[in-house]
């Protein structure tokens, strides 16, 4: 079954959507990544030695592939491994966050345009012009139109005007988040993560696929190992989330943990681009869009003062026993704190 949120029997690829029909069937919204998989793997073993990456894109290039490549330690972990493997991908795709080509916001993906140009791959860098942005916050609906993201930014692959549903494209989601409880260690996929690329069916989530669940879990131990080595056992409760690349290649020589944030960096750089160009209405159009949404959307969502709301979860599983564990235990991992 296809990844999306379920209201009684209607599937949706929309989590907005699937919050309207909620309400309006007095129902509650179920999110699903893969469970039929993920939820059945116990008993499943995994070798620490094996490479999973390297047999899941060999299996992968059966077919013409596309990478969105960012430059970042997830898609050129895979570039680099396919260069290894002799793999040509029909493209590369760079979507690139400022309103002009030469905008600040972009210097995070010059090394990985000039790596995939120096190598002679096929790049297609998607710059998305302040046209795009006025179209895309001049819409009160946009949120309905992508995976359900929200945030300040204009590079969303749902808008790209050159994305071709007929192709076969992949990405580098995901990396793992643990949550460490009473002497065991949980590994969960939320909704919001899935935003970016959601309803995208023909995109492949290359670190968390249901093809080859061995490399999330494999990737899940490995951050683990490393965390208990270098800290020692942690206090329940403890999350690792969103880690820079533990095992995976590096490009840029200072790698930044990532943070679930409404407008990082590098929306902020394309933000003040778009100030000094005179162009601060698009943001108050977003500003004024994202408040009435906030208005409307109170029904199973909890928000919080910065635009940011608490996201469904698909499933939460035991990165040892491989074991599944009922979603609603997550609250009381995230409250309890050992002393």
């Amino acid at each position: 079954m296809l990844p999306g949120y379920t209201v009684k029997t209607q599937r949706l690829d929309n989590i907005w959507a699937a919050f309207d029909l909620a309400k309006s069937e007095k129902s509650h919204v179920e999110f699903d990544y893969h469970n039929e998989t993920f939820c059945n793997l116990k008993g499943m073993k995994i070798d620490d030695n094996f490479d999973y990456k390297k047999e899941y894109l060999v299996k992968l290039f059966r077919h013409e592939q596309n990478l969105f490549y960012s430059g970042g330690s997830d898609s050129h972990t895979i570039l680099k491994l396919s260069e290894s493997l002799g793999l040509q991908w029909q493209s590369l795709i760079t979507i690139v966050a400022a309103p002009t080509y030469d905008g600040e916001a972009n210097n995070e993906y010059r090394y990985g345009i000039n790596y995939a140009t120096e190598g002679k791959h096929n790049l297609d860098v998607w710059n998305h012009d302040l046209a795009h942005w006025e179209e895309v916050y001049s819409d009160p609906n946009f949120m309905y139109k992508n995976g359900g993201e929200i945030n300040f930014r204009a590079d969303y692959v749902h808008f790209g005007k050159k994305f071709d549903h007929k192709k076969n494209y992949v990405t580098g989601q995901e990396k793992p988040n643990l949550i460490f409880y009473e002497g065991r260690w949980y590994t969960w996929y939320d909704s919001r993560t899935y935003s970016a690329f959601g309803g995208l069916h023909n995109v492949k989530h290359f670190f968390i696929s249901p093809d080859m669940p061995e490399i999330y879990f494999q990737e899940c131990r490995r951050l683990r190992d490393n965390h208990v080595v270098a800290n020692g056992i942690p206090l329940d409760g403890t999350v690792l989330g969103k880690h820079p690349s533990f095992d995976r290649t590096i490009l840029f020589d200072n790698p930044k943990t990532q943070k679930d944030m409404l407008v990082n960096e590098k929306n902020c750089l394309a933000l003040m681009q778009l100030w000094k160009m005179g162009r601060s209405d698009v943001l108050y159009n977003w500003l004024s869009i994202i408040n009435a949404h906030q208005q409307q959307q109170n029904y199973q969502v909890q928000w919080n003062n910065y635009f940011g709301y608490t996201p469904l979860l698909s499933w939460l599983i035991d990165i040892d026993s491989l074991e599944s564990v009922n979603t609603s235990e997550f609250g009381l991992m995230l409250s309890k704190k050992t002393p």
